[in-house]
């Protein structure tokens, strides 16, 4: 499935990224992640967060939200959004695009993509884009690092849920 994602990635050129309505840290820390990934392999992209709450303002881009380029996509990626209904008023925004990717780590993802990789055991959106990025080779950045960290501390409750385990922590380590 990592493979088949990476492959979905290397052929698009004009990307969306997209997250839930009220966007919450793992959200907003998972989009501006890929944001980032994205850009080091020079694709177009728009990055879409309603609403974005001006605390996360300190990620790197921060002004980029909401700034759109394209009227149509070659891939959608919608992160950390169990259901179509969540990405709000900007859903129209996946009917134009070619292909469409749900990465999300919530057990009641409707799977609403063409592919969609849900895993409902982690922590946060963030730990999944970790794996995914780590499975296929992704060079973690410092902007790549403080994105994932920021959605993984505010989703964990700083580390205080049940489903924080240790390999949670070693995501952590590595990202510090």
């Amino acid at each position: 499935m990592k493979r088949q994602i990476k492959k979905l990635i290397d052929d698009s050129n004009s990307i969306i990224l997209l997250t839930h309505i009220r966007p919450d840290g793992d959200a907003v820390g998972s989009v501006f992640a890929f944001y980032h990934y994205l850009k080091s392999l020079n694709k177009q992209i728009d990055m879409i967060i309603e609403d974005a709450p001006e605390v996360f303002n300190f990620l790197p881009n921060f002004d980029k939200i909401n700034i759109i380029n394209n009227d149509t996509y070659d891939l959608g990626i919608v992160l950390d959004c169990a259901t179509l209904d969540r990405v709000g008023q900007l859903d129209g925004k996946l009917s134009k695009c070619k292909n469409t990717l749900n990465i999300d780590h919530h057990v009641s993802n409707s799977n609403y993509c063409n592919t969609n990789y849900v895993q409902g055991e982690v922590s946060s959106c963030c730990q999944v884009v970790y794996y995914l990025f780590k499975d296929i080779d992704v060079k973690l950045d410092n902007n790549i690092c403080v994105s994932l960290a920021t959605g993984m501390i505010t989703d964990t409750n700083g580390f205080r849920n049940n489903n924080v385990d240790g390999d949670t922590f070693l995501m952590a380590s590595e990202l510090v």
